[in-house]
């Protein structure tokens, strides 16, 4: 049961280890696109390459829903960034277990947003958790951990292949644990428990009042949606790509103070921050140097979020 990019490498890799997999969950083909052509997510897409039964119900606890499942006789019901909650008649229906791969180290940020929480944060660290499903949220015993560290280089979009590599073959691990009686996971740490809400187009706005480090970790946090934005002569400006100089600023934060063929520095509460990929309302992504060269840019004079 999946829906994303992220689900998507963790079935891959099932597949490619032979794994058995008797139907797919994603959820419902959707509108998207410019033309909101109606789109099937990745999920689905490779369950129909591969000729594996593919179930996409818009309510999951339809009565319907359990029937199939039962009906496919699993022993195993494997869950990856599915965005539905299941019910417990759905999670008691496996022979074994309800496994769900998640993209922190538990208890730290449960919830929808793992990958994108840890960039904001700033971590060094993060993982994959193997955990048992339980009815609350992201809460149930862990049966294995794997730690992956974050580089400066790392962002929601590479952070995310990476853990999905990590949780296909430590989910692979815990099937054979399972099947070979190895110990019980290990009951979470409820005290310590964060959470990682749904990221919303209002979490994108940049706040040039704040430290270098902490609109980095936003412009990498936030791909490849919302992305983080900021304003330019009143015009919504997406930033894909930034880098935190070592410079101390010295001019109103958001102020663009000087404008190079790497990219566009920009003063904020701290140090200069280099930006380096963007796009303005209306036209493609480009590099921070050739919009300043189509607008006529005058370092000094521009000042960003206004």
């Amino acid at each position: 049961m999946g829906t994303p990019d992220f689900a998507k490498t963790i079935l891959e890799t099932l597949y490619s280890e032979k794994i058995n997999i008797v139907g797919v969950f994603a959820q419902p083909d959707r509108p998207a696109g410019r033309g909101q052509k109606l789109t099937s997510p990745p999920v689905a897409l490779f369950a129909k390459e591969k000729n594996i039964p593919l179930f996409q119900p818009e309510k999951i606890k339809h009565a319907s829903v359990l029937e199939q499942i039962t009906e496919l006789n699993p022993d195993f019901i494997l869950v990856a960034a599915y965005g539905k909650i299941l019910p417990e008649s759905i999670l008691q229906a496996p022979k074994n277990e309800s496994l769900n791969v998640h993209a922190s180290l538990l208890p730290k940020y449960r919830g929808a947003a793992p990958i994108n929480y840890s960039l904001l944060s700033g971590d060094k660290t993060t993982g994959i958790s193997i955990m048992r499903m339980v009815k609350e949220m992201d809460a149930g015993p862990v049966f294995l951990t794997r730690e992956l560290p974050i580089t400066d280089e790392d962002n929601a979009i590479t952070l995310t292949d990476k853990l999905a590599k990590s949780g296909g073959k430590a989910l692979i691990e815990v099937l054979e644990m399972i099947l070979s009686k190895k110990p019980e996971p290990i009951e979470q740490n409820h005290d310590q428990a964060t959470y990682a809400p749904k990221i919303s187009r209002e979490d994108s706005e940049i706040d040039w009042n704040q430290p270098a480090n902490t609109i980095f970790n936003k412009t990498r946090a936030l791909l490849p949606w919302p992305v983080a934005t900021t304003k330019l002569s009143n015009q919504v400006l997406k930033i894909y790509k930034s880098k935190v100089l070592s410079s101390p600023s010295k001019a109103t934060p958001g102020t663009l103070i000087h404008i190079g063929k790497d990219g566009w520095t920009v003063s904020t509460k701290d140090c200069d921050l280099l930006v380096n990929e963007v796009q303005l309302q209306g036209k493609k992504a480009m590099s921070a140097f050739d919009l300043a060269n189509g607008l006529r840019l005058k370092a000094n004079e521009t000042i960003l979020g206004t």
